[in-house]
């Protein structure tokens, strides 16, 4: 039977009968063979009766007896050791281990005097010394002294006790001492005295230390007195170890024998040595009188002793579970100080809690401020047990507050001061989220309150502006979203950005995404609600032919054999070693704990291997210390939550390799299952990048830790899961650009197939017409209106659309209605010049062959070329200005074209031609420019830039010595980013030269208005979120040159991110190979 903890030995009728020290010498790995607990448990009769069998360990088996049946006598023991094969030296070895009595006594004489003192009987009686002393049995230690000297007179050999002692460097001496043994050390000391300095001094005074460690005052007063100057010599060695020793051992008294024996100025040594660490540990080992006893002794010290190491004496007590320890730190830390640490108190309160998890968190709640409450509410697994009751404890303290307030002055409004504001506006949210009917006049309530009500729009932080509003309408709350719009600068906010519609769709803010170190934790929106809904609903029926556990297997499957094609490797002298897939198969490796460290590295880098591992039940790379995971009931296995989300795990594995449904977005089903697996990856990773560390510019950035898995907290997966399928029509963001696409690729497809040879010079001749002139004949409106798509043509499109795109767009009204709006005609009106701007390159790209014989009246049909044109040769926002430019409506002409023109006549036509081309292109490539900055969100980061600016100059107005270099820096920011998008706009140069001019511009005014900036409050997050404007806009091209079109890759920044990193990726991205 194996014990995994000393307390389930303990609990063990019969293995607890076995003294700690015997059982860690005898029973290796905590285990113990069930036939020998058999024995333990068999009666004195049937012991004596039974055949003990051969194969048993005789010595563990023997002392397992002696310990289990006290009533045994001397005889029936020796009996039983000659039955395990036990002679008289064997027994008299595990004889001097147990406890000492009339029995044990007894046992030692018979033994004694069956053996014969020998040389070859030394080590024997070595040994049974040393286990006597370190067991603390003084009278069987004098007994064998006795006897062994008694043996060896008979032999005439000389005893050197002084080198029985020493043997193992004093191992014997140190051990009784570091177990209290205060009468062993002076029997041994008596049987050498002149070795009792070099006992003391053996393994750098390990005496001394442990006796310190394990409080044994009495044992360090003897040291002293035989070793006056131990003190002086002992306590300073490595960084006052023994000073930190006695510290976790929480004894006092060790702590007040060492001031009463050296100077004042060494005890402060102490105390302050190595950060203070006496203090920290105090508070990590939960003893409050030790804390008050330093503080005593270095009152001037106190706040320093707070603050050590950010704070390690408060987290460290949060971390252990002491609430007493908490409860003194709040009572002893300055103001500034509770300040910082309310501030952080979300780590602690999701971090590993040891013990009293219930009460340290609650405690944790009641002072946690705006910052470390908003953390803590956004994490689901938490709102029930520790959150709701909070707030119900919070507003129930409200109302009583209120009615007091209301008691001494009755016409009083009653009011909070602005911190308490900011953490009943999270309240506030909570009770939206929660989206109960009877919540809404608790809401009711803290709207009311003035400074409660003057966040409603505008929040904690700006740029989650309207966070309330826009989290009821995520969740469905219309009552909490019309008593939110009540407020008049709600209404304002939300009409100014069209209530959030686009949001809702899943249109997130970059911004704000990017300022949220857990963006993972943001709700996820109606919109993305729907489209996750659209891809359960598409693939139910297929998880329910295969079932769950199948489709995991084979998501297991797979990421095997993706492991198997690009392994982990090591590095062996030279060679490189596979690393097998499974956690048994690599222990059987063998490798040193270099080697070990360096494949677990090589492991947790392994995408693969990763996901594999975070779907694994157990997962032996799981870290020990690792939060959000499930645990046996043995404490010995550790696995990840994923099977809370196997179903939604297989739904969008499901969706990731569905052959049958085409890729978008330049995605293939290989790179669609790439994508897939690294988000598990992350997932099982994810708070292994919770810390954070100088880069070599100076930065702070946040890293892989490289240690064990540390999984994603519970309220992240599901946001993580959903960004794990990319380029799935179900699952894609679906917006009025990418409708437009569609319809543009419609059109343009069915163009080409309808222009064919037998009306291709009609068609051309009437395009041409429509430019030139803008009249057309009627014989000309028809050739036009016979290339116009038929209703059925609509319908099938249409449904096409939702087949693909499902719910997203079949239930969206606004979608559907641009789909019809693009195919409305008037009577006189065409497609083909409603949406003419499609069709440029494909009528430029006509060349007519010049003869009498092509003629519009020539009796041979006229022959025009096609050459090959890519279909995607224009862009969205090519087609915003040819809708304005190209679509004329047609009119009916009686005028006949005449059959001959003059060359003036031809030439002053071409001419006036090629001027309404290149107004067109012209117009094209301004709104080209425009739209491209705009939907890079570099227009709305640029206002942004503009408003702080204004807002600085006003601060330097009132403090100049403050706010007149920012205040300068600013505008000059503002005016050389403006500079530059003008030019973007209006320069008429190629695309690749205005790109590259505007990074140049752009990425050397955020180099020179950094320094000044970054030291005001909120300038460093613009600077970055503009940045990433900038680089969002470039990377769009990395397509646009192969595709002619331009698509945006969105680059996100957070509070950890790295301006210098932004302004460095400004000035690196290509857009094509050069």
């Amino acid at each position: 039977m194996k014990f995994h903890t000393h307390a389930n030995r303990e609990n063990h009728p019969l293995a607890s009968l076995i003294p700690q020290n015997i059982w860690f010498e005898f029973f290796k790995n905590n285990e113990i063979p069930d036939s020998i607990l058999d024995l333990m448990g068999s009666t004195d009769d049937e012991i004596k009766n039974a055949a003990i069998a051969n194969e048993l360990k005789t010595r563990e088996t023997w002392i397992a007896i002696a310990v289990s049946h006290p009533a045994l006598s001397t005889k029936e023991l020796i009996e039983i050791g000659k039955k395990l094969n036990l002679d008289e030296s064997s027994q008299l070895n595990l004889t001097v281990m147990l406890e000492e009595g009339p029995r044990t006594r007894e046992l030692l004489k018979t033994l004694s005097e069956k053996e014969f003192y020998s040389h070859s009987l030394s080590e024997s009686y070595f040994l049974r010394i040393q286990r006597a002393a370190k067991l603390g049995h003084i009278h069987t230690l004098k007994f064998l002294a006795k006897d062994m000297t008694a043996k060896a007179s008979v032999e005439k050999i000389n005893i050197d006790w002084g080198a029985i002692i020493a043997r193992d460097d004093y191992e014997m001496f140190y051990r009784a001492a570091e177990r209290g043994f205060l009468e062993v050390l002076k029997y041994l000391e008596s049987l050498a005295p002149e070795k009792i300095t070099d006992m003391i001094k053996a393994s750098n005074f390990y005496a001394f230390e442990f006796a310190a460690c394990f409080g044994h005052l009495h044992v360090l007063q003897y040291l002293h007195q035989k070793e006056p100057d131990i003190l002086r010599k002992a306590l300073p060695r490595a960084d006052f170890i023994t000073f930190i020793r006695a510290i976790i051992g929480r004894h006092l008294n060790i702590l007040q024998f060492f001031e009463e024996h050296v100077s004042r100025e060494l005890f402060q040594e102490m105390i302050k040595a190595n950060n203070f660490r006496g203090f920290r540990y105090a508070a990590k080992f939960g003893s409050v009188d030790i804390l008050k006893y330093l503080e005593e002794k270095a009152p001037q010290e106190l706040q320093n002793m707070i603050a050590a190491d950010n704070f390690n004496a408060f987290f460290a007590a949060v971390e252990q579970g002491h609430l007493p320890v908490l409860e003194y730190l709040k009572q002893k830390t300055s103001n500034e100080h509770w300040n910082r640490i309310t501030n952080l108190l979300y780590g602690c309160f999701t971090g590993e809690i040891r013990a009293n998890k219930n009460e340290i968190r609650r405690y944790l709640l009641a002072h946690a401020n705006a910052h470390s409450f908003d953390y803590i509410e956004a994490h689901e697994e938490y709102r029930v047990d520790y959150v709701e009751p909070f707030v119900t404890e919070k507003m129930t303290a409200l109302y009583t507050k209120r009615l007091e307030a209301q008691a001494q002055n009755p016409n009083a409004v009653f009011d909070v001061e602005p911190q308490e504001a900011q953490l009943l506006f999270y309240i506030a949210r909570n009770l939206i989220r929660r989206n109960e009917f009877l919540l809404i006049e608790h809401l009711r309530f803290l709207l009311c309150i003035p400074a409660v009500k003057a966040l409603a729009h505008a929040g904690p932080y700006i740029w989650r502006t309207n966070e309330l509003l826009r989290l009821a309408q995520s969740v469905g709350n219309a009552a909490a979203a019309n008593l939110l719009l009540t407020i008049p600068e709600v209404r304002t906010l939300a009409e100014q950005n069209n209530y959030y519609l686009d949001e809702q769709q899943g249109r997130l803010n970059l911004a704000e995404l990017a300022a949220n170190h857990e963006s993972s934790l943001i709700v996820l929106t109606q919109g993305e609600q729907q489209r996750l809904q659209a891809a359960i609903n598409r693939y139910q029926p297929l998880l329910k032919q295969g079932g769950v556990n199948q489709i995991m297997n084979e998501l297991r499957t797979k990421l095997e054999a993706l492991y198997q094609e690009n392994p982990a490797r090591l590095t062996i002298q030279e060679e490189s070693l596979q690393l097998p897939l499974t956690w048994n198969a690599f222990q059987q490796l063998q490798l040193t704990s270099e080697q070990e460290q360096r494949a677990l590295t090589a492991y947790y880098q392994n995408k693969a291997h990763t996901a594999w591992r975070y779907l694994s039940k157990p997962n032996p790379w799981m870290h020990h210390q690792a939060s959000y995971v499930n645990i046996n009931q043995a404490q010995t296995a550790r696995w990840s939550t994923f099977e809370k989300y196997q179903t939604l795990i297989s739904i969008l594995y499901l969706a990731t390799i569905d052959e049958n449904t085409p890729c978008i977005d330049g995605f293939t089903l290989i790179t669609r299952l790439q994508h897939f697996i690294d988000e598990l990856a992350h997932i099982g990773r994810a708070h292994n990048w919770d810390k954070s560390r100088l880069n070599h510019q100076g930065i702070k950035e946040q890293y892989d830790d490289l240690e064990g898995d540390r999984p994603s907290c519970f309220s992240g997966v599901k946001r993580r899961l959903f960004q794990a399928v990319l380029g799935h029509p179900l699952l894609k963001l679906l917006t009025k650009d990418i409708i437009k696409t569609e319809i543009n690729e419609f059109l343009r497809a069915h163009f080409e197939k309808t222009i064919t040879n037998s009306n291709i010079v009609a068609v051309k001749q009437a395009w041409d017409k429509n430019i030139e002139e803008g009249d057309l004949n009627e014989d000309e409106i028809k050739h036009i209106q016979s290339l116009n798509v038929s209703s059925e043509q609509q319908q099938e499109f249409t449904r096409y659309l939702s087949n693909k795109y499902g719910p997203s767009f079949a239930s969206d009204h606004e979608l559907m209605r641009q789909v019809d709006d693009a195919f409305s005609l008037s009577t006189s009106s065409s497609h083909l010049f409603k949406h003419g701007g499609i069709m440029v390159e494909f009528f430029n790209q006509l060349t007519e062959d010049v003869s009498d014989s092509n003629l519009p009246h020539s009796s041979e049909p006229e022959v025009l070329h096609l050459n090959p044109a890519p279909s995607n040769s224009i862009c969205v926002t090519e087609q915003h200005a040819l809708d304005k430019t190209v679509q004329v409506p047609l009119h009916s002409s009686n005028e006949v074209p005449t059959k001959e023109s003059s060359l003036e006549e031809n030439t002053k036509k071409e001419f006036e031609r090629s001027e309404k081309l290149q107004e067109l292109q012209r117009e094209m490539e301004i709104a080209e420019a425009t739209d491209i900055l705009e939907k890079s969100n570099f227009m709305t980061h640029l206002k942004i830039i503009q408003e702080k600016t204004k807002e600085f100059e006003q601060y330097a107005l009132k403090n100049p010595q403050k706010y007149k270099n920012a205040a300068k820096a600013a505008r000059e920011l503002y005016q050389a980013l403006e500079h530059a998008r003008l030019d973007f706009v209006n320069k008429p140069e190629a695309i690749q030269k205005k790109l590259d001019d505007f990074k140049k511009t752009t990425g050397e005014a955020i180099s020179h208005a950094r320094p000044v900036l970054k030291e005001h409050r909120g300038w460093k997050q613009v600077l970055a979120d503009i940045a990433s404007a900038i680089i969002t806009l470039a990377t769009g091209f990395s397509t646009y040159f192969v595709t002619n079109r331009f698509r945006l890759f969105q680059v996100q920044t957070d509070a950890e991110k790295k301006l210098l990193d932004l302004e460095k990726n400004i000035q690196s991205i290509t857009t094509h190979d050069k």
